[in-house]
């Protein structure tokens, strides 16, 4: 059997790979040093995860995976969420309250609509729905099987959820810094942070231009391949700001700094003058006599300059150390 690889499934097998490891060291990165990372964590797992299901539907792949019917959506719902409380909460940290369960109120939303797929229907009918649209990519995603909603309301939905979160996000930023001098410490991460946005734009406006030019097939890719262009985009930009990691951590951020000027300096040794080591070796020399000459049996008097005010005190203690 032949397996034919298209440029496109390479876009979303290598956005697939890259945003695993993205998501595995944000997390880390998180739990370890810096908590906000943790939301910007889920938010490229979660994303990666919504690739993963729209690679499989424009592969034909999803047969093989009937469980998991109807959850990309899901993902596709929770990652903006995540990445707007990531920014809130390296911008103003301690604002989170209960209300942030709201974010999460859409993607609840598509749960409730679709819980009889969900949860009520077996592995074979998720398969055999499968089979009937899984040749076209656009009837895949005009979710047919809505309890109270109606067709394609969900993929537009979901960008007119994704353009608000980036109209909050930019909010965000700009109430930030607007008129304000930028520390130079959170350059880097607001540098990541614009480049980030520029490349989710690309899943917004390019496809609500699609939708009213009715494009077909293309919608489907305007909406799901440029996810995998964001996440290998803002991913790849990390490693070009990777003091985005430590976010607004001003400390940290002075540390590694200085790691990276350590090791870009060559190492040097300092080599003592031969005037000072001579000094040295004569000052060792007379502690030494003087501590052999109050061990020996005849009294021998220190002499006075080493001798401190004190007149009464032990030899020893009237000994003054010499430093150099």
């Amino acid at each position: 059997m032949e397996i034919v690889i298209h440029f496109k499934d390479l876009v979303y097998l290598g956005s697939h790979l890259f945003g695993m490891v993205i998501s595995a060291v944000l997390l880390y990165v998180g739990v370890r040093k810096y908590a906000p990372n943790v939301f910007l964590g889920f938010s490229f797992f979660t994303l990666t995860y919504g690739t993963f299901i729209a690679w499989l539907v424009s592969s034909g792949n999803f047969v093989h995976f009937p469980a998991l019917y109807r959850t990309g959506n899901i993902a596709g719902l929770l990652f903006p969420a995540f990445f707007y409380l990531y920014i809130r909460a390296v911008l103003y940290p301690n604002s989170h309250s209960k209300r942030d369960l709201l974010f999460f109120l859409p993607a609840f939303l598509f749960v409730v609509d679709y819980s009889h797929v969900l949860f009520g229907m077996s592995i074979a009918e998720k398969r055999a729905l499968i089979m009937q649209e899984i040749y076209d990519p656009q009837l895949f995603v005009a979710y047919n099987q809505s309890l109270f909603l109606p067709k394609n309301f969900h993929t537009l939905f979901r960008t007119f959820v994704i353009l608000i979160y980036l109209f909050l996000c930019v909010r965000l930023l700009v109430q930030r810094y607007r008129g304000k001098e930028i520390p130079q410490f959170e350059r880097p991460w607001l540098n990541w942070m614009v480049i980030y946005l520029a490349f989710l734009s690309l899943m917004v406006f390019p496809y609500l231009a699609a939708n009213l030019l009715k494009m077909g097939n293309l919608q489907y890719d305007l909406s799901h391949l440029t996810a995998s262009v964001l996440i290998l985009g803002s991913g790849f930009a990390i490693l070009f700001f990777p003091k985005v990691l430590y976010g607004h951590n001003e400390f940290e951020y002075l540390r590694v700094v200085q790691e990276e000027q350590a090791e870009q300096d060559p190492k040097t040794t300092e080599v003592w003058p031969a005037e000072k080591s001579a000094l040295l070796d004569g000052k060792l020399k007379e502690v030494l006599n003087i501590k052999k000459a109050t061990h020996s049996p005849t009294w021998q008097r220190t002499p006075r300059s080493l001798l401190t005010n004190s007149p009464t005190t032990s030899t020893k203690s009237k000994i003054q150390l010499f430093t150099i």
